[in-house]
């Protein structure tokens, strides 16, 4: 039986330890010196009364005594808490490392310029879609139709639902958008290809990251089945389908028949396609580079490839049922009605103003003529009184000339 007893030396207050035996205490030992204690709010409260009188008087050692003691010591000693620790995954370690040991991204210095007086920086596109993207080839997009629950339930629910071999690390990008990096292709692969994932009875969609990413367009690569019928049965290997099918996309595995050659039939491969781009129906096999003629046609056939349209950028439906295009449209119309009716209104008011403007000239014309016809009236009674002064003066001399002839 162990019992603490708390005892001053040299000014120094030590904590002992007292080991009991049948025989009574044998053994002394102490404490560490800086042991930490738990509480004072542990300790038993013992009057001074009562202390001064145990010192006066020894305490005799008796097996009632030692069985209070062994229960005060129960009460009194408590076991000290262990301390905190940090517990990392391998994954995070390993980043940790990379993060460390990473050499460092050398790109070409950028030019400084102005567009629409705004500062411009223009970057190298090698630099822009594939130096500085390396860190991103295992990232994937997370899209939610409608908005979606919180960050800590998702990533709680894609752990549970996914087979990971390394870690993943889930970032909060918009109300729909969650950004998805995992460590290596194969658990890219696995859950790049699973495209739909149900969270909190949500629906997210999976799909891939390009450097490119907008949140308003949707990325035209996914994967899809090809189906390889009639191939050789000693070509089920990816070493020879990968560059059988480079012009349709990357293969990104075989199924598990494939793999374990248990349909002849006929290999099916997950590729990575483009919608974007043209799709092969058939592909040439040869075996001499000079003689093209020897070898064979392989079909390429494909399944489930979902519609995508350009104009939108968006998968899953057709130009007749695109929502995007029909608002354009109907926005577009109800433009071009506007800029008529403007037009109608303009014209209305110029044929107007053209109206305004001929009855002006009329009005003024007739203006005109009325004042021509008082000048003309005027100007004929000038000439009139004019006329009559002649004759009146021709009168007077011819008068005046008469009468002279007369006097003479």
């Amino acid at each position: 039986m162990c019992i603490s007893r708390t005892s001053k030396t040299a000014g120094k207050e030590q904590k002992l330890k007292f080991i009991t035996t049948k025989g009574g205490i044998t053994k002394l030992t102490a404490y560490q010196k800086d042991f930490p204690r738990i509480s004072s709010n542990y300790e038993k409260h013992i009057p001074s009364s009562q202390k001064n009188q145990q010192a006066i008087q020894p305490q005799q050692i008796t097996e009632a005594n030692k069985t209070k003691e062994n229960q005060n010591n129960k009460q009194e000693h408590r076991k000290e808490p262990a301390p905190y620790t940090v517990v990392q995954t391998l994954a995070a370690r390993l980043r940790q490392l990379h993060v460390v040991h990473a050499d460092p991204i050398r790109l070409v210095p950028p030019s400084h310029t102005t567009k629409q007086d705004q500062p411009t920086v223009i970057y190298d596109m090698d630099d822009f879609m594939n130096k500085l993207a390396v860190d991103c080839i295992y990232t994937i997009i997370g899209k939610f139709s409608s908005t979606m629950p919180k960050v800590e339930l998702i990533r709680k629910n894609f752990i549970m639902q996914t087979q990971l071999n390394g870690g993943v690390n889930i970032a909060h990008y918009n109300a729909k958008h969650v950004f998805i990096d995992l460590e290596n292709e194969l658990d890219y692969n696995t859950v790049w290809t699973q495209q739909r994932i149900s969270i909190e009875g949500k629906l997210m969609r999976i799909q891939a990251w390009t450097p490119n990413f907008k949140p308003e367009e949707e990325t035209p690569i996914i994967p899809i089945w090809v189906l390889l019928p009639g191939l050789p049965w000693h070509c089920f290997k990816k070493e020879f389908i990968t560059p059988l099918l480079s012009s349709v996309g990357k293969v990104l595995y075989l199924d598990t028949a494939s793999i374990n050659r248990t349909r002849a039939s006929m290999a099916k491969v997950k590729v990575q396609i483009d919608l974007t781009k043209a799709r092969p129906r058939h592909v040439w096999i040869g075996l001499d580079d000079v003689d093209l003629t020897i070898g064979r046609w392989l079909p390429i056939e494909y399944e489930n490839i979902p519609p995508y349209y350009v104009y939108c950028k968006h998968q899953g439906h057709m130009i007749e049922d695109c929502n995007f295009k029909l608002r354009d449209e109907e926005f577009k119309k109800r433009k071009e009605q506007e800029i008529e009716k403007a037009n109608r209104n303009k014209g209305e008011q110029l044929h107007q103003e053209k109206d305004n403007t001929q009855i002006k000239a009329t009005e003024q014309e007739g203006k005109q003529q009325q004042s021509n016809k008082e000048g003309n009236h005027q100007e004929q009674n000038r000439q009139q009184l004019e006329e009559g002064w002649q004759i009146q003066k021709k009168r007077n001399n011819k008068q005046q000339l008469e009468n002279s002839k007369k006097s003479v």
